[in-house]
């Protein structure tokens, strides 16, 4: 059961929850997103759909549609993922293709908070030196589409 919590924490925290099954607008977008839009400041998910895989998004909230001052490698801040999938979907978006994530000075780190369970009990830890993960620059490296 821990682990089912786990799960939920990290999306909640990371990537979120798409539940457009239900509604094709129920979208909740993970936590770290949400405090880097609220500054303008746009993620990964922005910056390949603005830059690297053009495509359409007929969603209205789509990243695509949103303006943002400067772009930042933000999921990377709870761990460093080794790339994304995007898939066209027919009433949804045209855009697909694969993003690789490669760095030549970042080959993985640790995510910053790290889940540890006692008896029944489940602990969200912050580790220190990780406030400055979301730096990193964004390129068009590694892009298959």
């Amino acid at each position: 059961m821990l682990l089912n919590d786990i799960w939920v924490l990290s999306n909640m925290m990371k990537s979120g929850f798409n539940f457009t099954f239900r509604n094709p607008s129920d979208y909740y977008k993970g936590r770290i997103f949400r405090y880097f839009s609220e500054r303008e400041i746009g993620g990964d998910k922005a910056f390949i759909k603005q830059r690297v895989l053009r495509g359409q998004d007929w969603n209205p909230n789509s990243e695509e549609r949103m303006h943002y001052g400067e772009f930042r490698f933000v999921r990377a801040m709870l761990g460093l993922p080794g790339g994304f999938k995007f898939l066209a979907k027919k009433d949804k978006t045209s855009r697909h293709g694969d993003v690789n994530v490669e760095s030549d000075e970042i080959k993985r780190f640790q995510s910053p908070v790290q889940f540890c369970v006692q008896g029944h009990r489940l602990l969200l830890i912050p580790l220190q030196g990780r406030q400055q993960r979301h730096g990193g620059r964004l390129g068009k490296k590694g892009v298959r589409g």
